[in-house]
């Protein structure tokens, strides 16, 4: 086992949020390198600067809790890990991560996530995702539906406004003389 190493953060770090007060993304180390700058010449009270010193073990060097970790891709790769090595899962797709979490769920292999807790939380997001799904769907054959209905409102209408004006004569016996209808344009 070896010793906690110290927090390396670079000069006026507790200062600034560009630095990574409060905002551990921006918390970087950089080597101090101004003439009078008290990290860069070790003065007592100041952060801690990056000597081979603070270097762990190489025994022990990259282990997660005394076990070797493991790149995994596929099934096939978790199915030949070890007792003493653990998994990180890489980058992959969601259909193989569930296979690989109920896999090591079931033969109690250790990975680097909670597989009872990602099994759960996916089947909610794919559930929930599918229900989506169909609600856009039966919007979208209602929309369809509604221009259907208002296209075959508006031809009736234009085929009602076509003919304007018709006029008719008709003779003393009942028949038509003749017919005159105006159009619109």
């Amino acid at each position: 086992m070896s010793k906690q190493k110290p927090k390396f953060k670079r000069t006026d770090a507790v200062k600034y949020s560009k630095l990574g007060v409060r905002r551990k993304k921006l918390q970087k180390y950089r080597k101090p390198r101004g003439r009078d700058n008290k990290l860069r010449l070790n003065m007592k009270g100041h952060t801690r600067k990056v000597k081979i010193g603070f270097r762990t073990a190489k025994k022990t060097r990259g282990e997660i809790n005394q076990k070797q970790p493991i790149l995994i891709h596929n099934l096939n790769e978790l199915k030949n890990i070890q007792k003493n090595q653990i998994a990180i899962v890489a980058k992959i797709g969601i259909r193989k991560k569930i296979e690989i979490a109920k896999y090591a769920k079931e033969k109690n292999i250790e990975v680097n996530f909670n597989p009872e807790k990602f099994i759960k939380k996916t089947e909610e997001y794919l559930k929930k995702a599918k229900e989506e799904k169909q609600t856009k769907e039966k919007k979208k054959q209602l929309e369809e539906k509604k221009a259907k209905k208002k296209e075959k409102d508006e031809k009736k209408e234009d085929m009602e406004n076509k003919t304007e004006e018709v006029k008719t004569e008709t003779k003393s016996n009942g028949e038509v003389k003749w017919t005159w209808a105006r159009k619109k344009h």
